[in-house]
């Protein structure tokens, strides 16, 4: 963007400087609230003793009681399975860690849905609540029957309790009998009912109100508890123990002390632990941001918990690790143009509009004048230094961007300001991230743009980024299962709970991390709006949509050849022919992401690429088509391949991308990552896996899918151009395509460029799984030949509503057809769903959920 056209932005800027709540309208047309599930809170609530003892809180959070398949209200019932190796009396619920009690009174009613199964279900059980000092109030439940949900009605003035009784302090409810080793016991809907008199206490299944209430009142007590964790628990390679203690203002002479040793140490080690030795460590500079705002002589939080001394180790460190990366000149550059890769980018441009406002109201400081650089982008970005062992920080660019002019730190302020500015706007017309939903890298950028709403002075640019929050966790929303994300994902790293699961489990009220990365989402003071919690919350309300966006990542194919200053830079394409597409259910989630076939992927867009299938019912399984390293005959493991996909709706039809285009930045190595090994990851443990015909069924949870890896009939003979085959258009289609490896974890395509079809349904389409193979095997299915044999066109479906078209060349990369008509590479909407809708490049936001409307406008 040339200086004119920056000045003009610069001047419309401020003309419109006023206040973001002006761009943000609401209506909400009053419904009476129902109960929802909590997919975090659940497993905090449910507890368990033996006989005579009272429940109390429990200490770790259970996976294992959620039941996604049968529930009466909500999302989930809660299912639990009596133990032999542990001896259980008494079941039920406590308000969890933070909230003591849950206030009743005796004109309440105890209301929940029970089920019982096993061979010796009993016939009659006690219901006791139990106050904070023990006392109890009992009632009977008689005529149990087994296998059927039953729904039981206690008024609390039935209980015999005692008068000593407190009802405002509750805090258990049980359930004792005699529990034999594999009885079932489910739970849903458990509450406190008044009926007419007032509103309900949920337990399980809360009111939304309830739950935005509860995590509202319970936020300092678990702000403080997660510090005190990070105290003991935090790692020794950061400095979250002592941001910990400098919270609560604990041990404050040491922590100066060590912090002045540890900021100002010479010993490579130490620097090398704490990552002072790198000027691009996704860690420190953040921290000490952090510690400056809150902690120094001029914070607002706790001042001057640091030191005199400390607190001028830590500037002059800053310093040091900014003065040479808060180059003026990339600040007036595209905001698309990503350093190193897009977490290191966003950690360093947040750090250069931070800094800047630190050191322009810095006495020491603000007359400084900034080197006049103008050599690119990635000053000191240098992985021999960074994770090897040189002390060379490597070359400079070879740009010749600098104009001879002195710049303070009020002036690279200035410019920064107008670049977030653009920033949040570009992101909000066109979509974001390239690190698309990542489970790895999302726990760094988040809270690096956390920054910027916590200690931007600009109240517009803070508003704006809090309104950009919002619209990164309402996008997050839209295709996520118990606050798991679905969909294709970029540069996926992660098998475990991801970081946004951990994340969103604070906002939504329950416990926080302190000991990585989300230290700063604990100390911040951003908040989920009511409207991402209606977002996040009842996904059987919502039922099932497809949810479609743009994502960036194409390179600019203008820019070659590159010009000096870019060579640790990538220049984002904001044209991007990148289509990310979801079909969301209550029961799964399928996805993947199409990119144009003629795109030019950046170094990045391609990475790690995860696509397939996810389920409520397992947090932790999905089925992905993956490259794979079959080296170890033992033990196979996944391993990064790319792949082209055509999906609509509940069908996805993938393979490995026989070809592609990647541009690399200089300093980036083009790794290799064609022609791999392919196959399919089934990573969990399924209900049911069954081999029919060719096809792989399997059924978990409420969830069915299909899975055929598609072979023609020949065997090409490239040195005649012949092969076998019978003498038709079509081949026929073989069923010996794919091999098992030993754990029953992959399989392993024979022919590695295989197109596989995934087709999924649920319980309520199909009454058994009988059925869905039934409806499966009388598809249409045809492998088309092409002039050259053993290269096949994959036509699948009847090209009906309920059966859809699918053409696919298999053979090359041709744009894929769904009834007859070409995929959309580059819809016209940015986001849409039935919730969240955004025409492209309009920066207009449209949410709409529960009857509450609300418009977040970026556009200015």
């Amino acid at each position: 963007m040339n200086l004119s056209l920056r000045i003009l932005k610069s001047l419309f800027y401020i003309i419109v400087m006023f206040a973001v709540h002006s761009c943000f309208s609401q209506t909400y047309n009053e419904k009476p609230s129902k109960r929802i599930d909590h997919p975090h809170e659940t497993g905090w609530l449910f507890s368990i003793a033996s006989k005579g003892q009272n429940l109390q809180p429990v200490k770790r959070w259970r996976s294992d009681i959620y039941d996604y398949t049968d529930a009466k209200q909500g999302d989930f019932s809660i299912h639990y399975t009596i133990r032999n190796d542990i001896y259980t009396g008494v079941i039920g619920f406590t308000p969890g860690q933070f909230l003591k009690n849950w206030g009743i009174t005796p004109q309440h009613q105890l209301k929940m849905w029970l089920k019982i199964n096993g061979e010796s279900a009993p016939h009659e059980l006690l219901i006791l609540l139990v106050d904070s000092l023990g006392n109890r109030g009992i009632a009977r439940i008689d005529n149990l029957t087994s296998q059927k949900w039953q729904e039981i009605d206690i008024p609390l003035n039935t209980l015999k309790a005692s008068k000593s009784f407190n009802w405002e302090q509750v805090s258990a409810i049980q359930l004792e009998g005699e529990f034999k080793p594999g009885l079932q016991i489910w739970f849903d809907d458990v509450r406190f009912s008044s009926g007419n008199r007032g509103p309900t206490i949920g337990i399980t299944d809360k009111p939304l109100e309830q739950r935005i209430g509860e995590a509202k009142a319970t936020r300092e007590q678990r702000v403080k508890q997660a510090f005190e964790l990070a105290k003991t628990e935090g790692s020794e390679n950061k400095l979250n123990k002592h941001f910990a203690k400098l919270w609560m203002g604990e041990d404050l002479k040491e922590v100066n002390r060590s912090l002045q040793e540890i900021l100002t140490t010479e010993n490579p080690q130490v620097q090398r632990q704490y990552s002072i030795h790198d000027d691009w460590s996704l860690s420190l500079k953040s921290m000490l941001i952090r510690m400056y705002f809150n902690f120094s002589s001029k914070s607002k939080v706790y001042p001057g918990r640091l030191e005199k001394e400390t607190e001028e180790a830590l500037l002059i460190l800053l310093w040091e690790k900014m003065v040479n990366i808060n180059d003026i000149h990339l600040a007036r550059k595209s905001t698309w143009w990503l350093i190193g890769s897009e977490n290191h980018d966003i950690n360093s441009k947040v750090a250069a509009l931070l800094t800047s406002q630190i050191f322009m109201n810095e006495p020491k400081y603000a007359q400084r004048i900034y080197p006049d650089k103008g050599k690119g982008g990635g000053s000191s970005y240098w992985f021999h230094q960074m994770y090897a062992n040189s002390t060379n920080k490597g070359p400079e660019g070879n740009a010749d961007w600098a104009d001879g002019k002195e710049y303070t730190a009020a002036d690279h302020y200035n410019e920064w300001l107008k670049f977030w500015n653009e920033y949040i706007t570009e992101r909000a017309r066109k979509g974001f991230f390239l690190e698309v939903a990542s489970p790895k890298y999302m726990k760094h950028t988040i809270p690096f743009l956390m920054n910027i709403y916590d200690f931007s002075n600009n109240e517009t640019l803070k508003k704006r980024m809090g309104m950009f929050l919002d619209l990164i966790w309402a996008e997050w929303t839209q295709d996520q299962l118990g606050a798991v994300r679905g969909g294709a994902k970029t540069r996926w790293g992660s098998n475990g709970f991801p970081p946004m699961w951990e994340a969103s489990r604070f906002y939504l009220g329950g416990p926080a991390d302190a000991t990585e990365e989300w230290y700063a989402q604990v100390q911040s003071n951003y908040d989920w709006p009511e409207i991402v919690w209606r977002l996040a919350l009842d996904q059987k309300g919502k039922g099932e949509y497809a949810y479609s966006s743009r994502k960036p990542g194409e390179e600019q194919p203008e820019l070659q050849p590159r010009p000096d200053g870019l060579e640790r830079t990538m220049t984002i394409d904001t044209e991007a022919r990148f289509h990310r597409y979801s079909w969301v259910t209550p029961d799964y989630i399928l996805g993947t992401q199409m990119d144009h076939p003629l795109a030019l992927e950046s170094h990045l867009s391609a990475q790690n690429r995860w696509q397939g299938i996810s389920f409520a019912s397992d947090f932790q399984a999905f089925i992905s088509p993956v490259g794979l390293d079959s080296s170890d005959p033992l033990k196979w493991e996944r391993t990064d391949a790319f792949y082209r996909s055509v999906q609509s709706e509940n069908i996805l039809i993938t393979q490995q991308n026989r070809r592609w285009m990647q541009q690399q930045p200089s300093w980036y190595p083009s790794k290799d990552i064609y022609e791999r090994e392919f196959g399919v990851w089934f990573h969990g443990n399924f209900d049911k896996i069954k081999e029919r015909k060719g096809w792989i069924f399997v059924k978990e949870g409420n969830a069915y899918v299909a899975l055929k890896v598609l072979m023609g009939e020949y065997e090409f003979n490239p040195k005649t151009w012949g092969g076998t085959g019978r003498d038709s258009l079509s081949s026929l289609i073989r069923e010996d395509t794919y091999e098992w490896d030993p754990e029953k974890d992959f399989i392993k395509f024979k022919d590695r460029y295989s197109p596989v079809i995934m087709e999924s349904g649920t319980k309520s389409e199909f009454p058994n799984m009988d059925a869905f193979e039934a409806y499966i095997l009388q598809k249409h299915l045809e492998l088309r030949k092409t002039v050259a044999p053993g290269w096949y066109i994959l036509i699948y479906g009847e090209g009906t509503k309920e059966s859809p078209k699918f053409y696919f060349n298999a053979a090359n990369n041709e744009i894929p057809k769904v009834n007859e008509k070409y995929i959309d590479y580059a819809p016209s909407t940015t986001f849409m769903s039935p919730f969240l809708k955004s025409i492209y490049k309009s920066g207009v936001i449209k949410i709409s959920v529960d009857g509450m409307e609300e418009t977040w406008d970026f556009s200015f």
